[in-house]
């Protein structure tokens, strides 16, 4: 689902609620929200976007303004579609913001870095080491026969039976073949692809009374690397693109987004800058726009960075994060401050995590307010499967349980074919369905 926000009729944002990779998307006046609405009439954290069978929902938390869709007040959730317009404004009515809906297909996360990739690469690798083997396998079948004809009455009976027990894996063989039509004419190289071989990946995405609602099409180049990633409509029709392009060392450099709205097109490429091949800076390019500002990232002795700072377009210092890694390099602590008009710059968050055997299993976030007290701690568990997915995700504000979260995964010899979702009472929530081809 695509959102476009307006102040004072003129756009000021958009965005994909499928894109931030989650199934609850606040917004409000908080910098930690996820979309953040900067405008005093605004509540700390105003309301949320949450899907529920398949449907996103837009949701007031007793905001003191209240939400307007299609300029009636609610108090229950109401399910967003194509063509709602959704208000904030002031009581006195001089000053509001708007938010338009238009619809888009279901989807998780920016998979460009989940560790779906890893499963997909794995899953490819297998492919091939299986067409190998196979092919090892239908030689020495070739070999055998071809001694049939000098070899005695017996031996070739007992080859004809040994003959008939590998005989069988050719239909494996075929079936490579069928999945991945260019196999057998891209032979292997010393086990790798031929260098204009790439990976496609289709994800379809199904709501719970199985209708298609979207999909992703994720490009891989013969390295393995992510080259592009197309989101569609329910209709087939290109709504986003990402295209990735990397140095040498395999460091993204660039990212070249481009967003589609009723005819308008959006892009922003996103600059990657390294120094000994440590991400140093980034910032956004809007094509046709206005500079956005940057980040620096800061490493001292540290080979993970320690700290991360953004400057407006002006130069001036809007926030930064500052991270703790444990000896594995996973991330255990970070601290988010922010620039207040008043009191110059505070404390905004702290967020502390917990592994086991490098797997990610609890998160802990405090917010605070303007006084450094804590106004809300949310705490999330997750539970993996042998495959390192996560297959169980808990969520729980202030003590009490918010939401709940099940996946499961299916596969095939070729890799993960297919991804449900679930609620924590095991009611569907969306199918993912995919599909590998070798090009």
């Amino acid at each position: 689902m695509q959102i476009v926000i307006k102040y004072a009729d003129k756009k000021i944002d958009g965005y994909i609620l499928e894109q931030f990779n989650k199934e609850v998307v606040s917004f409000g006046r908080q910098p930690d929200n996820d979309i953040i609405l900067d405008l005093d009439f605004i509540s700390r954290i105003h309301g949320v976007f949450f899907m529920e069978d398949g449907t996103w929902y837009v949701q007031d938390l007793d905001s003191t303004n209240g939400l307007l869709v299609n300029g009636t007040y609610i108090d229950q959730p109401y399910a967003i579609k194509e063509g709602d317009c959704i208000c904030i404004q002031r009581k006195d009515g001089e000053e509001s913001i708007s938010i338009y809906i238009s619809e888009s297909e279901q989807a998780k996360l920016d998979k460009a870095r989940s560790p779906k990739k890893l499963v997909i690469i794995l899953s490819v690798i297998c492919v091939l080491l299986a067409a190998l083997i196979v092919s090892l396998i239908i030689y020495a079948t070739h070999r055998d026969s071809s001694k049939k004809e000098t070899a005695t009455p017996t031996d070739a009976s007992t080859e004809t039976e040994e003959t008939s027990e590998i005989e069988e894996p050719t239909t494996e063989a075929e079936e490579v073949t069928e999945e991945l039509p260019d196999a057998e004419e891209d032979e292997l190289n010393g086990g790798e692809l031929e260098e204009d071989n790439y990976l496609k990946v289709k994800s379809e995405y199904y709501n719970p009374n199985d209708e298609y609602t979207g999909k992703w099409i994720y490009e891989y180049d013969s390295n393995y690397n992510l080259s592009s990633i197309n989101s569609y409509t329910k209709d087939d029709q290109l709504e986003s693109s990402l295209i990735y392009e990397y140095d040498s060392d395999g460091n993204i450099t660039c990212e070249k987004s481009c967003t589609y709205y009723s005819g308008v097109t959006e892009e922003t490429d996103t600059i990657y800058i390294y120094e000994n091949n440590k991400m140093v800076k980034y910032y956004d390019q809007k094509i046709g726009g206005e500079d956005v500002g940057y980040h620096v990232l800061e490493y001292g002795d540290s080979p993970y960075a320690i700290k991360e700072t953004y400057y407006d377009s002006n130069g001036n210092t809007n926030s930064w994060n500052e991270y703790e890694y444990d000896e594995n390099g996973n991330n255990i602590k970070e601290i988010y401050w922010v620039k207040d008009r008043k009191q110059g710059y505070r404390l905004c968050s702290e967020t502390m995590k917990k592994y086991e055997k490098n797997q990610l299993i609890e998160t802990e976030k405090n917010l605070y307010d303007k006084d450094g007290i804590i106004y809300e701690n949310e705490r999330q568990t997750n539970q993996y499967d042998e495959y390192g997915n996560v297959v169980e995700n808990v969520i729980y504000k202030n003590g009490e349980l918010f939401r709940s979260f099940k996946w499961q995964y299916i596969y095939n010899e070729f890799g993960l074919i297919e991804t449900r979702s679930y609620y924590v009472d095991d009611m569907l929530s969306w199918v993912e369905k995919n599909e590998y081809s070798q090009k």
